[in-house]
């Protein structure tokens, strides 16, 4: 009983009455069934109704998270100090592996930085030696073979510590980027040389060929013309035509003749008289015109003002007519009239009443004739305005000018002297068409004489030339149809192996520059610095037990300034090695916030690089499922960007405290995601997490939608020996499709299952409203959510 006061504690009034409402309705429902059943005791099934055995099974209920991909895991690239960028190597979301150089400061900043470590190392040495001098006496021999010891082991730290920095960076930013240009010069060698390759496999393509071909019988169509023009020349016909020829010379010498001596010709009186009587003419037309146009402009304005007066006067008597129609007894005053009726008095009677006055009725206006007399009036005032006479008169004035201008060109041609240049071109042409005819009259006679004339010889070498043509181009296309030249497809194929081979040694050679410091190498490195250190601290024991008599004070001050001077050595090695940011690891670079010529210090962050070995899917999770998720519960997490693949998962962390959204509490919830090989995966993907609550492995199965009866008393429509009755059962789990028989049941009992629209197959839908009607009616004591993984059958859970 208290489960059960558990489970109502946390419904609102609002979901209570909805619950009473449904347990109500579910009661009233059940009691029905079970009459119907009790009186359908034949056992027969209806058409929506269906025996579904009972089966033993795996109930998964999960619940989904859905979210979108983060990399948690990120650091944030500073400069060890300050200084100007030179180089920047990567670019924002290129990936990075270990050790990888992205970005350098310029050389003058290395330059300083050198210079440092250089003076810190002679100031140790100077420190060194000035403890020896604190601590012993000189000219001992055994000092001075102490000191030269001790001077070889340093010596040997020195060349162990330049053999670290040279494992640690075996290759220069400089070589590295001489070698990346050397790889794309080899790729591009490559590129090249296939393409000749290419080239050389096929010498021609298909529409040079057909090109060729093309040609080829262009040089035979001008062939063929050619001879047909040969043949004509020097056919019989020939001779018709050269005599037509011949005629023809004649007749251009006598038109050329006739142009000639009428340009030689003077006017005559008779002409010239002429002339000048119609420019006399036209001048008597133009000055009559000018004196019309005179009388016209005179007139204009007692035509305009009588024109006004007139238009006026019929507006007044249209007022009038307005004022007689409704009995305002007296005209419109003037200012009403000019301020209010002025805009509109040309309007219709109707639309000008419609507007000024109040409504009445359109047709009993007794204003249409005087409106009719007003328009008459604008209209011979519009005339009058617009000058159409004056118009008039300036057109016939322009086209009387331009007749006596045709008129005095007329006379000044005539009483002109021939022109001289005109006569020498008329000379010209009449000497051409003499020249022409003297050529035809020499042609027909060769025609006559037997031999060949120029034209037949100009044809017969058009005949020779297009001949040359012909087996130039089909030798052209011979040589295109024998394909490639053997030894030449050898030479471009051995060219591309060579090429190949260089840039596969190429790309070797820039792999082993960009894959950062051998660890064997610099852990051997370090081995060895280690080593020689440990016998340079011998020494330096073995130099102060043979000194003796040494200041005790000045020896320790002196001890105290070696190890600052050695901190400062190795303040100044970091901070060279901190001119060069390198990849912590491999991972993606997200943020890239310098580029060269940037000024920069140490609290400058120049790059973030994001460990993409590391995605969790981020999202939230309600508080009903909240307590049944643990970290390290495992998950499967699926993405739209992989179709069809799962991958592995394990809740990583979960919030302490929930998030408040219009009345739903809600956790943040980061489920770890193995990313797949050979795959890069990218922020911000959306993705779904299935974690797994609980499963209840070998339980009794039934569909939720055989399930009926009350809230506290489930039942089942159960089918023996062919009758069907109702049998009461005990509940357990349960997800959108199927629910845990604790008690009630056996495996292999027939179970009823009815479905409205008659799907009631085993493997049908089962999530339709039914389903959701289940959940709601008999939640309690089922988890909540599903995985989705079944598909609706016995075994393979549900979701939600």
């Amino acid at each position: 009983m208290k489960s059960v006061i558990a489970v109502f504690r946390p419904i609102t009034p609002w979901q209570a009455v909805v619950l009473v409402i449904a347990l109500v309705g579910s009661g009233l429902g059940s009691f029905a069934a079970y009459g119907a059943v009790d009186s359908a005791s034949s056992g027969t099934l209806g058409d929506n109704q269906q025996a579904i055995a009972v089966q033993r099974g795996d109930l998964v209920n999960s619940v989904s998270i859905n979210g979108t991909l983060v990399f948690p895991e990120f650091e944030r690239l500073r400069f060890a100090t300050g200084g100007t960028v030179g180089e920047v190597l990567v670019d924002e979301g290129d990936s990075v592996v270990s050790g990888q150089a992205m970005a350098a400061l310029d050389s003058a900043a290395v330059v300083q930085l050198e210079e440092a470590v250089a003076q810190a190392r002679v100031g140790l040495q100077s420190a060194e030696e000035a403890l020896l001098d604190a601590r012993a006496p000189q000219g001992s021999v055994a000092l001075a073979e102490a000191e030269a010891k001790v001077s070889k082991a340093r010596l040997d730290v020195q060349a162990a510590e330049d053999a670290l920095v040279v494992a640690r960076e075996p290759f220069s930013l400089k070589q590295i980027r001489a070698q990346q240009e050397a790889l794309a010069k080899a790729e591009a060698d490559v590129q090249t040389a296939e393409d000749a390759l290419v080239s050389s496999q096929t010498p021609f393509s298909t529409r040079q060929l057909l090109a060729q071909e093309e040609a080829v019988a262009k040089a035979r169509v001008a062939l063929e013309a050619a001879r047909d023009g040969l043949e004509q020349v020097t056919s019989g016909s020939t001779a018709r035509v050269q005599e037509e020829a011949v005629a023809n010379a004649y007749l251009a010498v006598e038109a050329a003749q006739e142009v000639l001596d009428q340009a030689l010709l003077p006017a005559t009186a008779g002409a010239v008289a002429s002339a000048q009587a119609a420019v006399e003419q036209a001048t008597g037309s133009l000055n009559a015109a000018e004196v019309a146009l005179i009388e016209a402009e005179g007139a204009q304005p007692a035509l305009l003002e009588q024109a006004e007066n007139a238009f006026d006067a019929a507006k007044f008597s249209y007022r009038q007519a307005i004022t007689a129609k409704f009995g305002l007894g007296t005209p419109f005053p003037t200012t009403f009239l000019e301020q209010e009726l002025e805009a509109d008095i040309l309007l219709d009677p109707a639309s000008f009443i419609a507007i000024h006055l109040p409504p009445f009725d359109a047709e009993s206006a007794d204003a249409l004739t005087p409106w009719k007399n007003m328009i008459t009036a604008r209209d011979v005032f519009d005339a009058a305005d617009r000058s159409q006479a004056v118009t008039d008169a300036e057109g016939t004035v322009a086209q009387r000018q331009q007749s006596l201008q045709d008129a005095d060109d007329v006379l000044a041609v005539l009483l002109a002297k021939p022109d001289a240049s005109d006569v020498s071109l008329r000379q010209a042409q009449l000497a051409t068409a003499q020249d022409d005819l003297g050529l035809a009259n020499q042609a027909l006679i060769g025609l006559f004489s037997g031999e060949e004339t120029a034209d037949g010889m100009l044809k017969r070498a058009q005949v020779e030339t297009a001949e040359a043509s012909l087996a130039e181009a089909e030798e052209t296309l011979a040589e295109m149809l024998v394909g490639a030249d053997s030894l030449d497809v050898a030479l471009k194929s051995a060219r591309v192996s060579t090429a190949q081979a260089e840039l596969e040694e190429a790309r070797e050679e820039f792999a082993d520059m960009t894959a950062g410091p051998d660890p064997l190498e610099v852990v051997d490195s370090q081995r060895v610095l280690a080593v020689v250190s440990a016998k340079l601290g011998e020494a330096e024991e073995a130099l102060a037990e043979i000194a003796t008599g040494a200041d005790s004070l000045k020896a320790v001050l002196r001890v105290t300034e070696v190890k600052t001077a050695r901190s400062a050595l190795d303040i100044a090695i970091e901070n060279l090695d901190g001119a060069v940011l390198r990849s912590p690891g491999p991972g993606l670079v997200t943020v890239l916030a310098i580029e060269a010529g940037d000024q920069v210090t140490p609290n400058t962050v120049a790059i973030e690089v994001v460990d993409t070995s590391i995605a969790e899917v981020d999202g939230v999770i309600d508080e009903i499922d909240v307590l049944f998720v643990q970290v390290g519960t495992e998950a499967v997490v699926t993405m739209n960007a992989l179709q069809g693949q799962s991958l592995r998962g394990i809740v990583s962390s979960i919030a302490a405290t929930g998030t408040t959204q219009s009345g739903v509490v809600s956790f943040p919830v980061r489920v770890q995601v193995e990313a797949p090989q050979g795959i890069q995966l990218r922020e911000g993907l959306s993705a779904a997490a299935s974690v797994v609550l609980r499963v209840t492995s070998n339980a009794l199965l039934v569909p939720s939608l055989a399930v009926g009866g009350s809230f506290l008393q489930p039942t089942v429509q159960l089918l023996s020996d062919g009758k069907i009755a109702e049998r009461p059962v005990t509940l357990g789990d349960s997800d959108d499709f199927f629910v845990v028989i604790r008690d009630g049941l056996d495996e292999g009992d027939l179970v009823v299952v009815e479905s409205a629209d008659g799907d009631v197959s085993p493997f049908g839908n089962f999530t339709g409203g039914q389903a959701g009607t289940f959940r709601q009616l008999f939640g309690a004591g089922f988890t909540r959510g599903g995985g989705g993984g079944g598909g609706g059958q016995p075994g393979g859970g549900g979701g939600r």
